[in-house]
């Protein structure tokens, strides 16, 4: 009997090709249950905590987060492992803030950057962030960690096209008023500079700011002068009210 040209020809190849097909069926069922609970329920956190544990159970998963992304601040949503608990908020600087910087562009990030890991052995981890994003806009990030996580290519492809449906959910969940801060305003602005946007309305000082970002009242400073002048208006009450409008309050 001839046997095909692309077949394994030796054990470990045919250990290596079973390996393959059961990830990839792994992989499509997680596609098939997404469409089940769309089509059943909805979109909503079950949905996606659902979703993030099936992950978990596909790829050497050991802590996992989910964030969505507002005006330069990361909200945890979905958690696996040992994380910050859900609803905490995060600020969007250094690696994270690279990663979803616009235009979004999938590009998953080897880190170092655990924060959002409270695991004791996290310096043993190998952490990936990877950005969700809805028409090249960010959305919220995804960050992986597990002491043998390594992603090839070929593990990345299946994560890039669920990163989309996550960012087209998150997106759909924002407010016309926040859809439209995002696509128009917030891309004038450096993440700090969208955190401290959204914080205007509750009428903080610089001082007060300062002290719930953990920043210099003067950094604060020079980031409001910023935004009034990338947003054209005269002064911090008219960036506030500009904020309040597009759906963000105090």
């Amino acid at each position: 009997m001839k046997v095909p040209a692309n077949s394994p020809t030796t054990a470990r190849e045919l250990r290596v090709a079973t390996s393959e097909a059961q990830f990839n069926s792994m992989l499509l069922n997680i596609f098939y249950r997404l469409g089940e609970l769309n089509f059943s329920a909805g979109w909503d956190d079950n949905t996606s905590q659902q979703l993030l544990v099936e992950l978990s159970h596909i790829y050497p998963i050991e802590h996992a987060m989910l964030a969505t992304e507002q005006a330069g601040t990361l909200t945890i949503a979905n958690t696996v492992g040992q994380t910050l608990p859900v609803g905490s908020r995060m600020s969007m600087i250094g690696q994270m803030a690279s990663i979803l910087k616009a235009p979004v562009t999938f590009n998953a990030l080897q880190s170092n950057d655990l924060r959002w890991c409270t695991a004791t052995n996290s310096g043993e981890l190998k952490a990936w962030l990877l950005p969700l994003s809805y028409a090249k806009k960010s959305c919220g990030l995804l960050a992986l960690a597990g002491k043998t996580l390594n992603l090839a290519e070929t593990e990345l492809s299946p994560l890039h096209a669920i990163c989309g449906l996550w960012g087209h959910a998150f997106y759909k969940a924002l407010s016309p008023a926040t859809q439209t801060i995002n696509h128009e305003i917030l891309d004038l602005l450096t993440p700090r500079e969208r955190e401290i946007f959204a914080l205007l309305p509750s009428g903080a000082s610089n001082l007060a700011l300062a002290e719930k970002l953990n920043i210099a009242p003067g950094t604060v400073k020079i980031h409001v002068e910023r935004i009034l002048s990338k947003l054209n208006v005269k002064d911090r009450t008219q960036a506030a009210v500009k904020a309040s409008q597009l759906g963000f309050t105090s």
